[in-house]
């Protein structure tokens, strides 16, 4: 007799002949053929005939090929000089065309539309200390933003400058002979924040043009050296549920404001800089602007994070009242005032300016350095004049003249994108790119939240080998966490089996005799199972949560395991991609 051997679909044959193989009726034969799924998504077949005893056999089997790796995002972002040449990869070759995914945005302005909240400031009702340079700090520039805006509240929206002036009077009353302010006028406690937070303030003022008196400005400036000769510490809240003793925040504020006005304070800076472990995040961003402000660089780019992630203050209802939001926005004011063409600007303005815009609560300290740093921005576009031409592998495909323009993936095309300019300012870039790598290779790491997979037996043992027998009943877990204290909702994890299991029980209600859970088990809002994966629909927490379903060891062979894929669905830099490799299945003796 003879056989022959097709494939179709993403599926290919290499090594051996397939056609008129010789086979000897009398006796068992085994014969192998290596197949290869090429990099497309699609439906396979493959087709045995056998012609014996003058008859003809088939026997088919579809196999469905989809790659081991899950959805992979990338993106970028940043801020160009106009005049200057920006040339962005975009590489798409490396996923699978029909799965490709990207977008690009290029813009003069990181604005949204904030007037209506920002009446919220303006005619806040209380006077303490806080409130008065929160209300008066943002309508430094609240023509700018208005004039960018171009959205109008009505005739009964306050003057900006009579509301500055106002504030700078009332600041002035609440001064003490050390210097130093009170929280609330006439009263006798004095506040370093509220101090310091005014300082800056009114140094703002002052280079906006207002009136400032230079007598009031020095004793405060003498009252924030005499603060800085203290060494002590505090209990800092972060990550909703860690804590450490760190430096008060006021430090690295003072130093910060000392330096902008010219009154520097090196040795202080200088044993700061030699104990950084004692700085929460944004506080080294504060003293890196100083060691900025004070002309020396080369330490500023020594402590300048990298990035602001990886550690979020919880929300404090006192002290210098600290939370994640108002702590951004404070880098990124800073990052503006030394270093504007500084990368990290183009996304940290995307972080505030989401959370003033979509945020219901915000205090006051949030909303007032979030508007700082708009407005700061916003003066410099709107007195930009920039023009940008996009090019696509060489090929010009599209124009941005001083507008807000979006591409996507039909348009953008190839994978070397070009952004010539020319005017005067500078302009903002945003770009991302999806897809499901072709060769199954994919980009491990995690942004701004960590997911994780592991196997347990039936007596709760970890099985950290891949190595499993056929039949065997596996539990899966999967852990996700937040790596800041930000609850991200509707974040999709993506789990692929290897081919080698099956889903055995996706909605457990209950554990087999024997079977515990290794950790307390979380409930997804939503499951999605599929014959090759189990899509869960959670929200990302600071803590650790951990969900949990059965497979079964169903085949023998050796199988590919692509990663354990979570993603933030509105937001692509909410993502962690972990854990591919390869699984074996034995037969059991």
């Amino acid at each position: 007799c003879k056989a022959e051997l097709k494939v179709s679909g993403p599926l290919e044959i290499t090594g051996k002949k397939i056609q008129n193989i010789r086979l000897n009726p009398n006796a068992e034969q085994e014969i192998l053929f290596r197949i290869y799924a090429k990099p497309e998504i699609g439906a396979g077949k493959i087709d045995v005939e056998v012609e014996a005893l003058n008859e003809k056999f088939l026997s088919t089997t579809d196999i469905t090929i989809r790659p081991a790796s899950p959805l992979l995002k990338e993106n970028g972002a940043g801020m160009i000089q106009a005049g200057k040449t920006t040339k962005i990869s975009m590489d798409h070759q490396r996923f699978i065309p029909s799965s490709v995914d990207n977008k690009l945005i290029v813009s003069k302005s990181p604005m949204v539309q904030f007037t209506g909240s920002l009446e919220y400031l303006v005619r806040y009702p209380y006077g303490c200390i806080e409130q008065t340079v929160s209300s008066a700090f943002p309508q430094l520039y609240y023509s700018d933003m208005t004039r960018l805006l171009n959205n109008k509240t009505g005739e009964s929206d306050p003057n900006p400058a009579y509301y500055v002036q106002f504030a700078i009077e009332r600041i002035k009353s609440m001064q003490l002979y050390s210097g130093g302010l009170t929280y609330w006028p006439g009263a006798g406690t004095e506040t370093w924040w509220g101090s310091v937070y005014a300082a800056h303030f009114l140094l703002e003022a002052q280079k906006a043009g207002y009136d400032v008196e230079q007598k009031m400005l020095e004793l405060l400036y003498k009252y924030l050296r005499l603060k800085l000769r203290k060494r002590t510490f505090i209990t800092y809240y972060f990550n909703y549920n860690q804590k450490r003793q760190i430096i008060p925040k006021e430090v690295a504020y003072s130093l910060y404001v000392l330096a902008l006005a010219g009154e520097q304070d090196i040795s202080t800076m200088n044993y700061h800089k030699a104990n950084l472990q004692d700085l929460s995040l944004d506080s080294r961003y504060l003293l890196a602007a100083a060691y900025a402000l004070s002309g020396d660089k080369e330490k500023y780019r020594q402590i300048l994070p990298d990035a602001f992630e990886g550690e979020k203050a919880d929300n404090s209802f006192g002290g210098s009242f600290y939370s994640w939001i108002r702590d951004e926005a404070i880098a990124l004011n800073v990052l503006i005032e030394v270093d504007p063409q500084n990368p990290q600007i183009g996304i940290m303005a995307k972080h505030v300016s989401e959370s003033l815009r979509t945020r219901r609560y915000l205090n006051t300290q949030e909303r007032t350095f979030g508007y700082l740093a708009m407005g700061k921005l916003a003066r410099v576009a709107a007195d930009a004049d920039v023009k940008v031409t996009i090019q696509s592998d060489g090929k010009v495909i599209g124009k941005m003249d001083n507008n807000t323009v979006t591409y996507t993936t039909k348009q953008l095309g190839g994978t070397s994108l070009v952004l010539e300019s020319k005017g005067t300012g500078q302009y903002y870039y945003f770009w991302e790119i999806e897809g499901i790598s072709a060769d199954g290779t994919y980009l491990e790491e995690d942004s701004y939240i960590k997911v994780r997979k592991s196997f347990y037996d039936r007596y709760g043992g970890v099985i950290s080998t891949g190595r499993f027998e056929q039949n065997d009943l596996v539990l899966v877990e999967i852990a996700l966490s937040g790596l800041t204290n930000r609850y991200v909702e509707n974040v999709a994890v993506s789990d692929i089996l290897p081919a080698g299991f099956e889903i055995e029980n996706p909605r457990l209600t209950e554990l087999p005799s024997g079977m515990k859970y290794p950790h307390y088990r979380s409930y997804p809002e939503y499951m999605d199972v599929r014959d090759d994966r189990i899509n869960l629909f959670v929200t990302s927490t600071p803590t650790t949560r951990y969900y949990y379903y059965l497979v079964r060891a169903v085949s023998p062979g050796v199988f590919q395991m692509g990663p354990v894929g979570a993603d933030a669905m509105y937001n692509g830099e909410y993502h962690s991609y972990h854990g591919a490799g390869v699984i074996s299945i034995s037969k059991k003796d």
